[in-house]
């Protein structure tokens, strides 16, 4: 009797699980019916009479990402629609955003992509160059075609645009070095300007270009010689002695922005640019500079950690009203290693509005009192000033990408 029972009970649970069963397979497949009738819809759209209403469907078809067989082909369609559209509060033409939900589907796009590329078809080419942005390396495969590509196509689709999709596949462009070194003799100083930004991404397998990126450095205009400078300090220090040489000459260029590059790039070069301690020094006894005094700090703390000098030097940059953000960030990425937070969280309570602003910026990024950061920052959301209701809102949005 006992036996009978316990096979009752087996058959009773057995026929639950069916039921349960059952029940799943059609909850899956009333999900499917409903995910094919949202597809069916969405793709309508994409040809609705409001370019509001084609880009949304195409934001949608990237969030979805399904079906690429039959969404990909639609949405590259969309590739020749100029039409102004507005999506969650951007504003661009209904092809960006095809483009973006175009590389949302990963690997799958890579062929169209390269179709694309060997049209002779500014627009699509343009098209096609955001979606390898999106993808980034995962989009080596388009390389060869890629190289043909910017060998082809005029100036105005060469950069930014196939010039940015090189940038992007990073490391994996050292197949495009030679095109790349050929280009920083280019007579377009455009064209010089993302090359130094493409070899900068290769990095140190790009010590060959470092001769004519030194070249730049002394000889460019300045926006070239800014990107030369720090093509050379994420090259490393296969970049060489003269490039150590020329980024010392350059902390005293002219130029503030290429000042505060040659600077960066000195930190990069690790203990390879000790030699360059005494300028950077120097720079640091210069306030008329203060975004190039923030970056020397901290390439002074790269290159002498135990120096008290960068810390000095941060914090009453970071209560200075003048590009004190530049601070409030180098203190953010290094700050807990030297101790900063102990020194910051008093000037949250500082009288200059912009202190507060940068001193919370800078405790949100170090991880340090980062509730206490938010609340500050999102106090300043409603300011009546725009710049501070701006700055405020950059910092957050740092802050929350590294959560």
């Amino acid at each position: 009797m006992r036996r009978v029972f316990c096979h009752l009970i087996l058959l009773a649970c057995l026929s639950l699980w069916l039921v349960a069963w059952n029940a799943a397979l059609c909850l899956s497949a009333d999900s499917d019916a409903a995910a094919a009738v949202e597809l069916s819809t969405l793709l309508e759209q994409l040809t609705d009479d409001d370019p509001n209403v084609r880009a949304a469907a195409a934001v949608s078809l990237g969030r979805l990402a399904s079906e690429p067989e039959t969404v990909l082909p639609r949405l590259l369609e969309c590739f020749d629609d100029r039409a102004a559209a507005q999506v969650d509060g951007n504003k661009a033409e209904v092809w960006y955003f095809a483009a973006l939900a175009a590389g949302e589907y990963g690997e799958a796009v890579v062929p169209m992509v390269i179709d694309l590329l060997q049209q002779d078809d500014r627009q699509r080419r343009v098209g096609a160059s955001l979606v390898i942005m999106v993808l980034g390396p995962e989009a080596k495969d388009v390389l060869p075609t890629l190289i043909e590509a910017l060998h082809t196509a005029d100036l105005e689709t060469r950069r930014p645009a196939l010039m940015s999709a090189m940038l992007s596949l990073g490391v994996e462009a050292k197949p495009a070095m030679p095109l790349m070194m050929e280009f920083l003799g280019d007579e377009d100083f455009h064209t010089q300007y993302w090359a130094c930004r493409v070899l900068g991404a290769i990095g140190a397998e790009a010590h060959v270009a470092a001769p004519a990126l030194v070249d730049l450095l002394q000889h460019g205009v300045a926006s070239v010689r800014r990107n030369a400078a720090a093509a050379l300090g994420r090259i490393g220090p296969g970049s060489g002695p003269q490039a150590l040489d020329a980024l010392i000459r350059a902390l005293n260029d002219p130029i503030q922005p290429i000042r505060e590059q040659a600077a960066i790039a000195l930190g990069r070069l690790g203990d390879f640019a000790e030699p360059a301690v005494p300028a950077l020094e120097e720079v640091l006894s210069d306030d008329s500079n203060f975004a190039a005094r923030s970056r020397a700090a901290e390439a002074l703390w790269r290159l002498s950690p135990d120096s008290p000098t960068p810390l000095r030097v941060l914090l009453a940059q970071v209560q200075d009203t003048e590009e004190s953000d530049v601070a409030a960030v180098i203190l953010g990425e290094i700050g807990n290693d030297l101790g900063a937070a102990e020194s910051l969280v008093p000037l949250l309570e500082a009288p200059e509005t912009r202190t507060r602003i940068h001193v919370a910026w800078a405790l949100g990024l170090m991880g340090q009192h980062s509730q206490q950061a938010i609340a500050v920052l999102e106090s300043f959301l409603d300011d009546p000033e725009p710049d501070y209701r701006n700055e405020a809102r950059v910092a957050l949005n740092q802050i929350r990408e590294r959560d």
